[in-house]
């Protein structure tokens, strides 16, 4: 019988090789359907609405500007509302999945792949220009799915095990599909990987050349590096110690520089909450061999919660969002050597930016801000249902941003942004 378990599992493991390869050959051929040829583009807001996750999409004209276009059902549940920190009100508040990367787009722009942490799946909208279409909703294979990688047509879903407002975690573990030219996502046997109990893990992203996965981990401070296979399993897996406590939002930009942000925290009536002005982020210059060589240790941001992270297209800058101080942070990366430059204000400390993208061709940054309706008006109660907004930064040549624009009527749960 075990000898038939083996030849079982390696005919599983050649299926897989060859669907992922036709899957691949298939879905090459798309092209971008959400950018014009006069620039323009789309920008994509997850909601993440307890009573009905929904995508908000958005018209990119070319200078920049949004223009709110559809809400469009994922077909599941979002987790809703976190609970705010101090000193705001005891409402629901932003932040509820504590994670990088709950939306994502495939490269060509063909597929929006999204996290429903309420119910345990994750959904797949086809793209037709500005319209966008549910095709495919699959169980992500574990407990409040928070962060999607894709490469190729490779997916992998991260299940952080449970709600990050809850004191004690679930188990966390990894799983991953084959997303096909229809958009279909098919499960890859044997893919299931736990990496723990409790562990905070918030961003799963694949590296440049698709040859390992990357998790961070907050509550237990480690980034772990998953060799992948030809069969699109994660193998050997490698765990590292942070530079500084709570490893958050990790980016890759050119040259296989890695960038990862490190929020500190400590917990205060039970709930875990970051240290303030104490945030940092180092770089590492990745192997095609799977290796991190450090380049730049804890460079600090002067910041509270400096949680999300993008590079510019030239890789010459990188940006984070700080949530606790209401600021994007920018800092120059001269060959992963990382320096800050300095921060631009989201609206005051109450502006609680979130997610961020930066378009594809590195034109525009977006932010995510869940409070910024309300910067000024602190404490009120209750709530306005939709206080967040889209702010829009122009990437000027030197890396520094200037806005231009901002779109409001985002809810209060929202977390994940693409930007096309």
């Amino acid at each position: 019988m075990k000898v038939l378990s083996v030849v079982t599992h390696r005919v599983m493991l050649v299926v897989a090789s060859v669907l992922m390869s036709l899957v691949f050959l298939a879905g090459s051929a798309l092209g971008d359907e959400n950018n014009g040829k006069d620039g323009s583009g789309a920008v994509y807001v997850m909601t993440n609405q307890a009573s009905g996750n929904t995508v908000v999409v958005f018209h990119r004209d070319a200078d920049g500007s949004l223009v709110r276009t559809a809400e469009v059902s994922t077909g599941g549940l979002g987790s809703g509302t976190g609970v705010l920190p101090p000193p705001l009100p005891p409402n629901p508040g932003p932040d509820p999945l504590q994670s990088q990367d709950a939306l994502i787009s495939t490269e060509n722009g063909r597929f929006l792949l999204v996290v429903n942490a309420g119910s345990n799946d994750i959904s797949v909208l086809a793209v037709d220009g500005q319209v966008i279409t549910l095709v495919d909703r699959v169980s992500s294979g574990g407990v409040f799915p928070v962060s999607l990688a894709i490469h190729k047509n490779l997916v992998y879903v991260l299940n952080e095990g449970e709600s990050p407002d809850h004191i004690q975690g679930g188990t966390t573990n990894i799983k991953g599909f084959l997303l096909d030219a229809a958009g279909k996502l098919h499960e890859i046997p044997d893919s299931t990987r736990v990496l723990g109990t409790d562990t905070g893990a918030s961003d799963i992203l694949f590296s440049p050349n698709g040859k390992q996965l990357i998790v961070t981990e907050m509550f237990t401070n480690l980034i772990d590096v998953l060799q992948m296979d030809t069969g699109g399993l994660a193998a050997q897996k490698v765990s590292m110690p942070s530079n500084s406590p709570t490893p958050f939002g990790a980016s890759f930009g050119g040259k296989n520089i890695l960038a990862v942000t490190e929020i500190d925290v400590i917990t205060v009536n039970g709930r875990r909450q970051g240290v303030a002005n104490a945030s940092t982020v180092s770089s590492y210059q990745m192997s095609d061999a799977g290796t991190l060589q450090l380049m730049s240790k804890s460079v600090a941001s002067n910041k509270t919660g400096s949680c999300w992270t993008r590079f510019s297209k030239d890789g010459r800058s990188v940006y984070t969002s700080d949530t606790g101080s209401g600021t994007i942070s920018v800092f120059s990366s001269a060959n992963g050597s990382l320096s800050l430059v300095g921060p631009v204000s989201t609206g005051g400390a109450f502006s609680a930016p979130l997610d961020m993208d930066i378009t594809p061709d590195g034109k525009f940054v977006y932010i995510l801000g869940a409070l910024t309706q309300v910067a000024h008006v602190p404490p009120i109660r209750p709530l306005p249902t939709a206080p967040g907004r889209i702010q829009g930064y122009r990437v000027e040549n030197d890396g520094s941003l200037t806005p231009v624009t901002t779109v409001g009527g985002i809810p209060f749960s929202a977390q994940g942004i693409v930007a096309r």
